[in-house]
């Protein structure tokens, strides 16, 4: 539409130019002078001057757009493509969530029980055993082990990690405190309001107290057969990962 206009403009502007030319033939030259004559074209350049100015004016205000709208595609397409990318690892993260796979230290931990468990028998090996490999790769202070004992009708410690030999662990029925409260729901407990009843661990600053409390129950067949007791210093992710690293456990020991 633009162009168009342009260049009937132009043909205007040249009209008026001939017709100014056409004039001369109807007036007697000896009536005008040389300076009419420089007058009058230099006005007409001027005029046509304009008319250029203002052509090239609008021809770049139309690169300009168009530069613009290319620059606008392709951020838009940029972006898009970024959206998408970001939507396909949001739906990755569900799906991993969905099927249980929470990282590597969740594999390296399943690995170790479906290499290491297997193979044993002894309770006692099997409690140690499972304790060592979540220490591997879950900053763990303290670890209780605990399987139920059918003859005593109670939850014995059958494994621990980081407690001397002196230590005596005392066993406790199914119903007796927060244990006994994690095996009945079956579900992890997390504290992170420790009584002064629980461990006291020696560091390089003295004696402390670990700030969380994990209570991971194990649970086969809707079952609780045992539970695992850890303190630590840190916050760990066990209580969202247990459920994937008790299914494997379960499937892997022979208790």
């Amino acid at each position: 539409m633009i162009k168009n206009s342009l260049y009937k403009l132009y043909f205007l502007a040249l009209g008026a130019f001939l017709f100014a030319l056409v004039k001369y033939v109807f007036i007697r030259s000896e009536e005008l002078s040389p300076k009419f004559f420089i007058f009058e074209f230099v006005s007409y350049g001027l005029f046509l001057l304009l008319i250029y100015l203002y052509d090239r004016s609008i021809r770049d205000n139309k690169n300009e757009q168009l530069s613009s709208k290319k620059q606008f595609i392709e951020f838009k397409k940029q972006s898009d493509n970024k959206i998408e990318e970001l939507e396909r690892e949001v739906e990755q993260l569900k799906a991993n969530n969905e099927t249980g796979s929470d990282g590597d230290e969740v594999s390296l931990v399943k690995d170790y029980f479906a290499t290491i468990l297997k193979s044993l028998s002894d309770i006692k090996d099997i409690g140690k055993h499972i304790l060592l490999g979540l220490s591997k790769q879950y900053d763990i202070s303290i670890g209780i082990c605990y399987f139920y004992n059918d003859t005593a009708n109670n939850y014995e410690a059958v494994g621990t990690y980081g407690l001397g030999d002196e230590v005596v662990i005392k066993d406790f029925i199914p119903d007796e405190g927060l244990n006994g409260q994690a095996i009945r729901d079956q579900k992890t407990m997390v504290l992170n309001e420790i009584d002064d009843e629980y461990f006291d661990i020696e560091s390089c600053s003295g004696s402390s107290k670990p700030k969380y409390i994990y209570l991971l129950p194990i649970v086969k067949d809707k079952e609780s057969i045992g539970l695992i007791e850890i303190a630590s210093f840190a916050k760990l992710s066990l209580d969202f990962q247990w459920d994937n690293l008790n299914e494997k456990l379960v499937n892997t020991i022979s208790i």
